[in-house]
């Protein structure tokens, strides 16, 4: 995959994981892929993301549900796995999807 046509394929990407300078980018329908450009970069193309945490962003459509667990912090299901989400981008997150899942009822 060409890093153009990142934004292209946001409806099969369920959600990313950055690792310095690389990116994994995890498919519904393919397996998954390692890019050498950073998470930043990723997230610019694809601007309806959530950031959950600075290692980790998620596209809000494959996001089933986030929980809270001890020190203030929370993770996010996606796609069968849970992701961290940081005490600092929480409320944020839990705001926005609450937002997009009410516009889609």
């Amino acid at each position: 995959m060409r890093h153009s046509t990142l934004g292209n394929q946001a409806g099969r990407i369920t959600h990313l994981i950055g690792d310095e300078n690389y990116t994994r980018i995890y498919f519904t329908d393919a397996p998954d892929l390692l890019i050498s450009r950073t998470l930043s970069y990723c997230t610019a193309q694809l601007p309806h993301f959530l950031r959950l945490h600075r290692m980790c962003a998620a596209n809000p459509d494959y996001i089933n549900e986030i929980r809270l667990i001890p020190q203030k912090r929370g993770e996010a299901s996606i796609a069968g796995s849970w992701l961290p989400v940081s005490n600092r981008r929480l409320p944020n997150a839990i705001r926005r999807l609450k937002a997009i899942k009410s516009r889609s009822y």
